[in-house]
């Protein structure tokens, strides 16, 4: 019993660390694509920061969208990597949304396009499925 509850813990927790990593590759290749020049120095210190901010609000999105979402999806039977993967690309849209929301009137506003949030949501999921189903099956923890 207990190796089957960590499997989706780890999941959890890796799905949410991957999605502050996959946002700093987007943003740091999009710098490089526009001419912005840095060294690894500035590039770990923005890497820090996106992980500051950005793992909490990744964890919180996957604890109240991903858990949810994938106990009904298993009460449905339909816990497949296909439509974990489609639930983290709703997930990373309504996060996008709720960015845009929010951020109404701010003096600081955090980029957070549709798109890039719709894949790093697939990104989450297709991680969570990973750590938390797909290679853990057949083995014993």
């Amino acid at each position: 019993m207990r190796s089957l509850l960590h499997r989706p813990i780890r999941g959890l927790l890796v799905c949410a660390a991957v999605v502050p990593v996959g946002f700093w590759l987007a943003m740091v290749a999009e710098a490089t694509a526009h001419g912005v020049r840095f060294g690894f120095g500035r590039a770990g210190r923005e890497l820090m920061i996106i992980v500051a901010v950005g793992g909490p609000i990744a964890f919180a999105t996957a604890l109240l969208w991903g858990v949810p979402i994938l106990y009904v999806l298993g009460r449905l039977g339909q816990l497949r990597a296909t439509t974990v993967v489609v639930a983290g690309a709703v997930g990373g849209a309504l996060v996008s949304l709720l960015f845009s929301e929010l951020q109404q009137g701010s003096l600081f506003r955090v980029r957070m396009p549709l798109p890039l949030s719709v894949l790093l949501g697939m990104l989450a999921g297709g991680a969570w499925w990973s750590v938390g189903v797909g290679w853990s099956r057949g083995r014993s923890d």
